[in-house]
């Protein structure tokens, strides 16, 4: 994603550049749109096997986050983070904003499972293995807040279904626990190679525009020095040109009269304009 204009990164570093480069106004409204119609099919899909008292306290700590979330995200867009002093305040309310996503993807496993069925373990389990590699996409330098989710996450879902698998004797969650587990382990070790992948590209392409800025600068002092040589050479054409036309017309005076005595002055007269050109 191409960094916003307007942006001075002066005394950005790394990290805080990634996050500006992701940081897109356009990606934030549409992510936090995803996010609201996702709890809204949670929603809808447990609403009638989960206790009301529990969904009401559910919809109010859900209330509650996104409310934060969104008073970050509006701000976040009207201010336009663009120093370092800013970011790391940014920066600080971001990363507890993962918290607040995760602790809603949490709060649907341990409020909701225990009164669903298998279909709303798939469901959980699906949200689950794709929060943490889309949070893992849209904040890449946040390495410790990633982790935090696939521990958290990831593990309070191996937790419950290891439990179910305990209490039921069921082979196949006991599995499915393990599969969850490798994976992640997996993203766990992702998570870092992914900053590093980030980091490397936006310092290549801080070198790259370096080199691009100093070429320009050497391309403009060899365009100065080249139009300060050619102005040099017009105006020495220009002052050795006026002594030789000035010669040259006191030799066609010279030519031109038949008084000896005037054809040998003219002619000095030329000779010596030619020495002082």
């Amino acid at each position: 994603m191409p960094a916003p204009l307007g942006h001075d990164r002066t005394g950005v570093s790394l990290d805080d550049e990634t996050r500006l480069l992701i940081y897109n106004p356009v990606i934030v409204v549409v992510s936090q749109a995803v996010f609201f119609a996702v709890v809204f099919l949670l929603w809808l899909f447990f609403r009638p096997v989960v206790p009301s008292d529990t969904m009401g306290w559910w919809v109010g700590l859900v209330f509650v986050l996104l409310a934060g979330v969104v008073t970050f995200d509006l701000a976040f867009i009207v201010r336009r983070a663009e120093s370092r002093r800013l970011m790391r305040f940014w920066s600080l309310i971001e990363k507890r904003q993962t918290v607040a996503f995760d602790l809603v993807t949490i709060s649907v496993i341990w409020l909701f499972l225990p009164y669903g069925d298998e279909w709303h373990r798939l469901v959980v389990g699906c949200l689950c293995i794709g929060h943490v590699p889309l949070q893992m996409i849209s904040d890449p330098e946040n390495v410790s807040g990633n982790r935090f989710s696939m521990v958290a996450v990831l593990g309070s879902f191996a937790a419950y279904l290891a439990g179910n698998a305990y209490q039921t004797g069921n082979t196949a969650l006991a599995v499915l626990v393990a599969l969850i587990v490798l994976y992640g382990a997996l993203l766990y070790y992702a998570s870092g190679v992914f900053r590093i992948v980030v980091v490397n590209a936006l310092r290549d392409r801080r070198a790259a525009e370096a080199a691009k800025a100093m070429l320009e600068a050497a391309l403009g002092e060899v365009s100065a020095e080249r139009d300060a040589r050619t102005r040099f050479i017009a105006a020495a054409a220009h002052d050795l040109g006026q002594p030789m036309q000035a010669a040259r017309l006191f030799a066609e005076q010279a030519q031109a009269t038949d008084d000896p005595d005037r054809r040998t002055q003219t002619l000095a007269k030329a000779v010596s304009t030619i020495g002082s050109a």
